[in-house]
């Protein structure tokens, strides 16, 4: 997750994930993962606190999105 920032997008929807695994998985998307907007999981997950603190690492990255100048297009000068 950390080496292609151009990556936002995973999907582990039908991989075996345990709690252990989505908090690792968590503190990627806290401090190094940042650009990740997207990220599947399956719903097999037990235990709910550590689903909430996924859901919400994932929701701060969502919220932050691309930050850029928002200029308007002008006409072109001949």
């Amino acid at each position: 997750m950390v080496k292609n920032k151009t990556l936002a997008h995973y999907d582990f929807k039908y991989n075996n994930i345990t709690d252990d695994a989505l908090e690792r998985i968590t503190t990627q998307l806290m401090s190094d993962a940042t650009h990740v907007t997207q990220f599947e999981i399956p719903p097999r997950i037990r235990n709910p606190e550590v689903f909430t603190n996924f859901e919400k690492a994932l929701d701060a990255n969502r919220k932050a999105g691309k930050k850029g100048k928002k200029g308007k297009k002008g006409k072109k000068k001949k």
